[in-house]
């Protein structure tokens, strides 16, 4: 159902909830109508909380590839760190 569609429902349910109890115990359409809209309600909520699962779980994974991407980084620097004092310290030690 499109966005408009749901937007209309849940107005239309609003409009239903305003009027006075006694409007709604003549007319039982409204009845209908507002455990429809009860209904797109919760089915939209759950659209919006399964976006959010999936928003969450997708900056989960891109806080992981980060810190995986880093460390890989570190690793390099921790190379090359470690073949530089090598390379330096038999460079002393030939000097000696």
């Amino acid at each position: 159902m499109c966005y408009e569609k749901k937007l209309a429902i849940v107005c239309l349910g609003l409009c239903c909830m305003l009027l006075p109890m006694q409007a709604k115990a003549q007319i039982p359409i409204l009845d209908i109508i507002k455990a429809a809209v009860k209904k797109v309600i919760k089915a939209v909520d759950l659209q919006v909380q399964r976006l959010q699962n999936k928003t969450i779980w997708l900056q989960n994974a891109q806080k992981t590839l980060e810190n995986k991407m880093s460390q890989l980084k570190l690793d390099e620097i921790k190379d090359w760190v470690e073949k530089q004092r090598k390379l330096y310290d038999d460079y002393f030690r030939n000097l000696k």
